[in-house]
């Protein structure tokens, strides 16, 4: 429901009854994070769609797909910012990997441990440096960002 931006039809269906009792919200919640339908997600925030669980993955995929409202948002509503992937990645070194400086600023501002580590011990910094990612190479060495 949530991969095109169909926030009318979201609130639709919040009008008809439909609300975060009826469903668990998670897949709603990421599939929304990562297409950057900010709109929905602050819809489904709003009628309670929780980010703990799966939920709180919706900070993977924005961050991932380079969505700053959407992080913005999912921050301002105390998503967990040290969830990690299948390989242990944060949403801080997804940005990092995928280059979006202002997502990076963002989650670092927001709380997010600069260096945190995947599962083979990188961390945001390691990952910015093998992407060629200078700017956030710069920015995260400059925050206390350190490579092991």
């Amino acid at each position: 429901m949530c991969i095109r931006d169909s926030s009318e039809i979201v609130k639709m269906l919040i009008d008809m009854g439909v609300s975060s009792s009826s469903f668990d919200g998670s897949q709603a919640i990421k599939g929304a994070a990562k297409n950057g339908h900010s709109e929905i997600v602050n819809i489904l925030l709003d009628i309670g769609v929780s980010l703990s669980f799966n939920g709180s993955e919706a900070i993977l995929s924005a961050a991932q797909n380079g969505h700053l409202s959407t992080v913005q948002i999912l921050i301002k509503n105390k998503a967990d910012l040290e969830i990690y992937d299948d390989k242990g990645r944060t949403a801080l070194i997804l940005a990092s990997q995928n280059g979006y400086i202002s997502i990076v600023r963002e989650l670092i501002n927001g709380g997010a441990d600069i260096n945190n580590t995947d599962f083979k011990s990188n961390t945001a910094l390691k990952f910015a440096e093998e992407e060629k990612n200078t700017e956030i190479v710069r920015y995260l060495k400059n925050n206390g960002g350190i490579t092991y």
